[in-house]
């Protein structure tokens, strides 16, 4: 069931994950710039 590649993650497995949390991070910020615009517009 354990095996040694599981105690430490792969190169691969942390990019996808700084993927995700850049991702995660820029649409959060695109949203909320984006209703900041709206409610200054309107």
């Amino acid at each position: 069931m354990s095996e040694p590649d599981d105690n430490e993650p792969e190169p691969k497995d942390r990019l996808t994950w700084a993927l995700v949390w850049a991702m995660g991070i820029i649409g959060a910020v695109v949203v909320i710039v984006w209703l900041g615009m709206i409610l200054f517009v309107s």
